[in-house]
């Protein structure tokens, strides 16, 4: 993660990650306001067919899936693009 202003990034890779339990938690002072939640891509192998995941940001610091599309698993998921506002 990176702070830069008032917002914060989140990039990664995550491997066999399950949903509903914390991938990592954000320290204190770079945690949202208010939770958020973002469409990931996420698939059954590298290169592989790819779907998606809605990985969540909440007020605790907690970052985790939610669930998996349907057409993906949890082979892989990437946290790029995630941003979340400190305000």
């Amino acid at each position: 993660y990176r702070v830069v202003g008032t917002d914060v990034y989140v990039r990664g890779f995550v491997r066999n990650g399950a949903p509903n339990v914390p991938i990592f938690t954000l320290p204190v002072g770079a945690r949202p306001t208010f939770s958020d939640r973002f469409f990931c891509e996420a698939g059954s192998s590298v290169g592989g067919t790819a779907g998606g995941a809605s990985v969540s940001v909440q007020p605790s610091g907690s970052v985790q899936v939610e669930l998996y599309a349907a057409s993906s698993n949890n082979s892989f998921l990437s946290l790029a693009g995630i941003r979340v506002s400190l305000l």
